[in-house]
């Protein structure tokens, strides 16, 4: 009876990473993100990534205000934005630059996404030179990259 059990566990094992296999290589057709997305699906998801972006950052600051005394005013406010900026807003924005410039849709919509996230890189860059100021209000370091991100439908990312 053990032999019977061992030989179902066996079938199940086999089974199940058939199955696995056949789920990893993507079935029929590929995955969506082979699949370039259509402008409507392209602008909602680079809309989505933005305005994920803007929560993970207004999350970001709550939490590290928590657990960093931060005080109103004076230099001590200034080294806690400068850390600000390296620890918890950069890897945010780098990781929506990084999303956006995989979003699989036409040439013409990558190329326009592409000026976009070059004018955001630039006015994040100038930012993270000033971060206090880049902290209480990001939308003049990112004037160019709104006009051109509102032009192509995505409010979300025009700051």
């Amino acid at each position: 009876m053990n032999r019977f059990f061992l030989n179902i566990r066996q079938y199940l094992l086999v089974f199940g990473l058939l199955a696995l296999f056949a789920l990893s290589t993507g079935g029929c057709g590929g995955s969506d993100a082979e699949a370039q997305l259509s402008k409507v699906a392209y602008v909602k998801r680079a809309n989505r990534i933005c305005t994920e972006t803007q929560e993970k950052t207004q999350q970001g600051f709550v939490t590290y205000s928590r657990q960093n005394q931060v005080p109103e005013s004076g230099p001590g406010l200034q080294a806690k934005a400068s850390d600000f900026m390296v620890k918890v807003v950069t890897p945010i924005f780098e990781q929506q630059f990084d999303q956006l410039e995989a979003l699989n849709g036409s040439s013409a919509d990558k190329e326009k996404t592409t000026k976009i996230v070059a004018a955001m890189r630039s006015g994040f860059k100038t930012g993270q030179q000033k971060p206090l100021k880049f902290i209480r209000g990001s939308s003049s370091f990112f004037k160019e990259a709104s006009t051109l991100a509102a032009a192509d439908g995505m409010t979300s990312c025009a700051l």
